[in-house]
């Protein structure tokens, strides 16, 4: 994963983690206390390398809590997770592009209880407990900026995942999938009848439907399980022979 990107393995991880190196040596933590969130991404990119180059290292004056972020984590304590929300990134992107702090702004007044950039930008993420609001402030972001994606998630824990994708493996995505949904069958974590939906195995495991729609093929010429049209993979009873 680290190949495609430095934010690749934290992706595939699934879990509450503490990234360091390059974001490929990863400390899992308790689980984050649920939230509902806002993405918004804008209708433009930034270019990260431009971005990093553009960073001043000498001249940031305020560094992450990463001590005090570490335990509001374990405390589940939200107000001190979003108070300690930082991205030294921020100030440069929002030079480049003035209408990422924009959103920022709006999305603070819509009663988040924490913003920020994700990364160099330009998606801003705003953290909600209430999923109604939440859906409000995503209605009143596309229409007061005329974004088209705009979304509401939420954080999951640990027990929400079903697999473990191994982010070591040095193979293509289509076969780290395949590994972990053929282990999946094997030790019973799916059950024979079970229905597998493409956008539900990518969603889950972090990644496009495209690595999960070439698993499940492979799956099918395993005999693991049976492709039905329009309807995903079906796991097959492997008593049955």
């Amino acid at each position: 994963g680290l190949t495609l990107g430095s934010d690749v393995p934290y992706c595939l991880f699934g879990k509450t983690a503490l990234a360091k190196g390059r974001g490929e040596i990863l400390e899992e933590l308790p689980d984050c206390p649920h939230f509902y969130v806002v993405l918004a991404k804008p209708d433009f990119g930034v270019s990260t390398g431009a971005v990093f180059r553009a960073l001043q290292a000498e001249k940031i004056g305020r560094h992450p809590d990463t001590a005090g972020m570490l335990r509001a984590i374990e405390a589940k304590d939200r107000a001190g997770i979003c108070a300690r929300l930082e991205n030294v990134l921020e100030p440069v992107t929002f030079q480049m592009q003035p209408q990422v702090q924009k959103i920022k702004d709006f999305l603070a007044a819509q009663g988040a209880e924490g913003v920020l950039m994700s990364g160099s930008g330009p998606t801003i993420f705003a953290l909600f407990t209430q999923k109604e609001a939440a859906e409000e402030a995503c209605q009143k972001t596309k229409e007061a900026f005329a974004m088209r994606t705009v979304l509401v998630t939420e954080t999951v824990d640990k027990g929400d995942y079903r697999f473990n994708v191994n982010v070591n493996e040095y193979l293509p995505l289509r076969e780290v999938v395949f590994n972990n949904l053929r282990d999946a069958i094997l030790n019973g974590q799916l059950h024979p009848g079970e229905r597998l939906l493409e956008n539900q195995l990518a969603e889950k495991l972090g990644v496009s439907r495209t690595p999960v729609r070439e698993a499940l093929r492979m799956l099918e010429q395993e005999n693991l399980v049976a492709l039905v049209p329009r309807k995903g993979a079906q796991v097959l009873d492997l008593s049955a022979d």
